[in-house]
């Protein structure tokens, strides 16, 4: 995975602060509170500016048939959108009471969103934007400034949060990884203050625990970790591969199942492991990404800059 194409399909007048895709699209949030669709050959689909706060958060319908394509998004104030094929509003309405930075579609037309305090299930969001469930499960947990980890505890230093891996999110770092016989899930830090620890970090690990909070190993990067993402539990074209964004611009990719095999050295693992580095400038960090595959092979695309690219690994 050394070698990539990289593809620029626009450049905008602000930042791309979200991103997600499935097999068809890309989606992209902006900090203006704009939405952009492209195709996976860089065609623009729609573009429309659906608020005035920075997006936060984005995701595609995964069960959408014929060309009737649905796309959510989330902004700065906590608000949720379902979006048509045209970008047009569907429905709107308070998705959480504070920043979203994630959203994950679970069920057909249904959209969870998760921010610091908790998340919030929206069954028939092509309706109304209406909870179902509502909780702050994923928002118990914490981290001090040696590394340690609290499960279950917010008196850390640090607030930490638990994402689903299957979707893509906004994190100032992740501190940890669990990994289940269904799904992988990390723990994001979603303290502000922790984003001038990360280049005076002494060391670069991330400890992986399973389905019981066991921990199987802890993974050693040459920098940060910022986002974690996983092709395991997609609708289409699953593949069990973790991918890992670094503060150094790099992805890092390591087989789930690899992880998981205890008899696997770490240090074998980190050693095998595929690298891809973006090619931004040196001035630039990326600050979050979205991974899919297609019967084209695997692309990503990538947050934090004011253009819009996608890398095409050569496999």
């Amino acid at each position: 995975m050394a070698k990539a194409t990289k593809e620029v399909m626009q450049s905008f007048d602000c930042l791309v602060t979200a991103v997600a895709m499935d097999e068809k699209f890309m989606l992209v949030g902006q900090e203006d509170g704009s939405v952009a669709c492209f195709w996976w050959n860089g065609g623009l689909f729609f573009e429309q500016q659906i608020s005035d706060s920075m997006i936060t958060a984005v995701c595609c319908e995964e069960e959408d048939k014929g060309n009737n394509h649905i796309f959510y998004a989330a902004d700065m104030d906590g608000m949720l959108y379902t979006l048509d094929k045209k970008g047009n509003v569907l429905a709107k309405g308070q998705g959480r009471p504070n920043r979203i930075h994630t959203l994950l579609n679970g069920a057909k037309f249904g959209v969870t969103a998760y921010s610091e305090t908790g998340f919030s299930k929206f069954p028939n969001a092509t309706k109304e934007i209406k909870a179902s469930e509502i909780s702050t499960a994923t928002a118990d947990y914490s981290l001090d400034g040696d590394g340690t980890f609290y499960f279950y505890d917010q008196g850390g230093q640090y607030h930490v949060n638990l994402y689903n891996c299957h979707t893509a999110t906004t994190a100032i770092a992740t501190c940890a990884l669990k990994v289940k016989k269904d799904a992988v899930f990390a723990f994001a830090v979603v303290d502000p203050a922790y984003f001038d620890d990360l280049d005076t970090a002494e060391d670069c690990l991330l400890p992986v625990y399973d389905k019981d909070d066991k921990i199987i190993r802890k993974l050693k990067f040459a920098a940060p970790v910022i986002q974690v993402m996983s092709r395991k539990t997609h609708t289409e074209y699953p593949k069990n591969e973790i991918y890992f964004l670094l503060r150094s611009n790099t992805i890092v990719c390591i087989s789930g199942e690899d992880i998981e095999n205890k008899s696997i050295k770490t240090k074998d693992l980190m050693e095998n492991a595929d690298q891809l580095d973006i090619d931004v400038d040196d001035e630039e960090f990326i600050k979050g990404f979205a991974v899919h595959g297609s019967k084209n092979g695997t692309k990503f695309c990538f947050q934090g800059l004011t253009e819009i690219f996608a890398i095409s690994p050569d496999e």
